[in-house]
C-alpha cells in the first residue's frame, strides 16, 4: 500500500464542482500513491494489467483512471475500472472478480478524497468543518501472480439499497417517504442478512472475525456498528479503525501486520443511498 496526505487541511464553505486545479491535484496525489505503493513493491507501472480508481469527492471527465493511464507508463491495453463512494471495499470485491478469471494478472486500486469533511475543535469550544485530502493505493495479484502477499480476498457480498430507498409508509394524504431514523433501520437489517450470508458461505461465525474494518458512510460510526450487530469488541474495533473512504486502504494494511496468518478479517463499506459492500480476507 501506499498513501499521500495532501498536507494541511483547508477550511471549506459550500461544496462546489472540482475545477481544472482540483483536477489536477487529484491527479497529483493519485499518482504520488502509486509511486510508493509500485516503489515498495519494486514493480514498475508497465506490470500493472488493471487499474480501479475510486473517488469519493471528486468527478472529472475523462475519468481519473483516464488521466493516470496517460500520465503514467501503464501499458497500452491496461483495463480501467471507475468506483464510487464505495471506495477500497468495492475496489477490493471488483479486483477480486477480475483477478478470478485472469490470475496471472496484476491489478491496482487507488483510492482519492478530496474536500472530504472532518471537524476540529473550533474557537470558543465549537467544531469547525474541514477538508482533509487524501490518496491510498493497493497493489492486488491473482493467484498464479508472482510475489508474495499480505492477505488473500475470499469472497465479498453486495447488499442493494433497493428496499430501504423504495419504502414508503400509508398516511392521511396518502403515501409519504419513511423517516431517516426507518432507513437506517432497514440498513441495519439489510446489513446483518448480508453479514450472515457472507459468513455462512464460508463456515465462519463472527466471534471468528479478528478484525472488523467499517467505512460507516453517511451513518454515524455508532449506527454502523449496530447496522452490523457489533459486539462489544467489534465495537472497540470500529472505534478504532473506522473511517471515510480513501482511509481504508491504510487501515487494512495496518491490521494485516497485525492478524496472525490465517485469520478472518471483514471490510465493511456504507454508500451513500445505504446500500452496503462486504468483504471478508484471510491473512
Amino acid at each position: 500500500g501506499g498513501g499521500a496526505p495532501a498536507g494541511r487541511p483547508s477550511s471549506g464553505a459550500a461544496r462546489r464542482a472540482p475545477g481544472p486545479s482540483e483536477c489536477r491535484h487529484a491527479l497529483y496525489l493519485a499518482a504520488r500513491s502509486i509511486g510508493e505503493c509500485l516503489g515498495r513493491a519494486g514493480i514498475g507501472a508497465e506490470g500493472i494489467d488493471h487499474l480501479l480508481a475510486a473517488s469519493s469527492s471528486t468527478v472529472a471527465s475523462p475519468s481519473l483512471e483516464d488521466f493516470l493511464a496517460q500520465a503514467l507508463p501503464f501499458p497500452r491495453n491496461l483495463r480501467r475500472t471507475p468506483l464510487g463512494a464505495h471506495g477500497a471495499t468495492a475496489g477490493l470485491a471488483r479486483a477480486a472478480d477480475a483477478l478470478r478469471a485472469r490470475p496471472l494478472d496484476r491489478a491496482l486500486l487507488v483510492c482519492l478524497a478530496l474536500r472530504s469533511f472532518a471537524f476540529a475543535p473550533g474557537v470558543g469550544g465549537g467544531a469547525d468543518a474541514i477538508y482533509a485530502e487524501h490518496a491510498a493505493a493497493l497493489l492486488l495479484g491473482g493467484d498464479a501472480a508472482p510475489g508474495d502477499a499480505l492477505a488473500q480476498l475470499v469472497d465479498s457480498e453486495s447488499v442493494p439499497a433497493a428496499q430501504a430507498l423504495a419504502v414508503a409508509v400509508p398516511c392521511s394524504d396518502g403515501i409519504r417517504l419513511a423517516s431517516p431514523s426507518k432507513l437506517s433501520g432497514l440498513c441495519a437489517q439489510d446489513a446483518r442478512e448480508g453479514l450472515e450470508r457472507l459468513l455462512a458461505r464460508r463456515g465462519l461465525s463472527r466471534d471468528e472475525l479478528f478484525a472488523l474494518l467499517v467505512d460507516p458512510g453517511m451513518l454515524a460510526p455508532a449506527e454502523a456498528a449496530e447496522a452490523l450487530g457489533a459486539g462489544a469488541s467489534d465495537r472497540e474495533l470500529l472505534a478504532r479503525h473506522a473511517g471515510r473512504g480513501c482511509a481504508m486502504p491504510m487501515m487494512l494494511r495496518d491490521a494485516l501486520v497485525r492478524a496472525p496468518r490465517g485469520a478472518a478479517l471483514l471490510l465493511a463499506s456504507f454508500g451513500a443511498s445505504l446500500d452496503c459492500e462486504l468483504v471478508l480476507l484471510r491473512a
